[in-house]
């Protein structure tokens, strides 16, 4: 019996890491505040070290932020794997950027932990190695996405644990399932 409680608290303080949206709240949402529209744009174009050209900022695009070290092991991974997958078919106005705080040289260690390279996509994929996404507060405890259009965020997904498959395949597709 002391051993089952033992596993049951143990299993629960693993969920709770997974599932956590620290102070985010909710998953998606609308960004209506012209200056947070505004603010949240310029982070993710530093975060891209302003290499997306001036004319494609006023297109739709989507970005999507993996923060290595605070993402739970199961979204870090589906988002490794999702990546991996769909880099070579990544639509011309979906940007990716990779987080962490603890060096280039790390990054690859962990995608090399799921039999994965960091892919390279000049212009594409973006590392962050110095963990700026959480300095600017762009994600709370798991992957999250930015669309935008007109220079301006207009939506923000926080994923979750439960959503995180749809989550990706929305960012990758273009589309929703159910």
């Amino acid at each position: 019996m002391y051993h089952l409680a033992k596993l049951f608290i143990v299993a629960a303080i693993f969920t709770s890491g997974c599932t956590s949206m620290g102070e985010k709240g909710d998953k998606k949402q609308p960004v209506m505040n012209k200056v947070e529209n505004d603010s949240l744009f310029k982070q993710l174009m530093i975060l891209t070290n302003s290499k997306i050209p001036s004319e494609k900022q006023n297109d739709s695009l989507a970005f999507l932020i993996l923060p290595l070290n605070n993402s739970c092991p199961s979204c870090r991974d589906k988002t490794i794997d999702s990546i991996s997958r769909h880099i070579s078919s990544l639509k011309s106005k979906h940007y990716i950027i990779i987080s962490a705080n603890d060096g280039i040289k790390n990054m690859r260690a962990t995608f090399t932990k799921n039999d994965r390279k960091i892919p390279s996509a000049p212009g594409r994929v973006f590392l962050d190695s110095m963990d700026l996404a959480y300095k600017f507060d762009l994600y709370a405890s798991n992957p999250s996405m930015f669309y935008t259009a007109g220079g301006k965020v207009y939506k923000s997904v926080y994923a979750l644990p439960e959503s995180i498959k749809q989550d990706l395949q929305e960012f990758f597709s273009g589309f929703r399932s159910k």
